[in-house]
């Protein structure tokens, strides 16, 4: 069986990208990868201010993020497929394309724009990001 890479930031596009998995009729392809990076840009934000306060975000994004990721396991446990769950604190597409070599994944489907939209018209998205580098195939999904 192949598995799936589904890197997220629960953004509308994450879950049109959801959906895409969802709907695809290959057997071999029944395993996915939930992926949930915290930029590590925020929290080393946030700890130059304040170190405790820093521990104390990374903990509450974290905890957030196993909150969300739930629901979507439990989507997709309901459509057939097997799930495992990954948060990684990076920058993220680093963390996407190092996730995709690690998981020795045979797909990556993510969404075309994330939550911080115009950090991304400035310095280029995620996902062109990751199609770029990636070794593995990489489906991007429009808004």
């Amino acid at each position: 069986m192949q598995n799936i890479l589904y890197p997220t930031d629960f953004s509308g596009v994450s879950k049109k990208a959801l959906n895409f998995i969802e709907g695809l009729l290959d057997p071999s392809l029944r395993e996915v990868v939930i992926l949930h990076v915290i930029d590590s840009r925020i929290i080393d934000n946030i700890s130059q201010h304040d170190y405790t306060t820093a521990e104390s975000a990374k903990e509450d994004y974290e905890k957030e993020a196993n909150e969300q990721m739930a629901v979507v396991e439990e989507e997709l446990k309901e459509r057939g497929f097997t799930v495992s769950k990954r948060i990684e604190i990076g920058l993220p597409f680093k963390e996407i394309i190092r996730v995709a070599d690690e998981e020795d994944v045979y797909l990556t489907v993510i969404g075309s724009h994330g939550r911080t939209n115009i950090a991304d018209v400035l310095l280029g998205s995620v996902a062109e990001k990751v199609s770029r580098n990636a070794k593995q195939p990489v489906v991007i999904v429009k808004r």
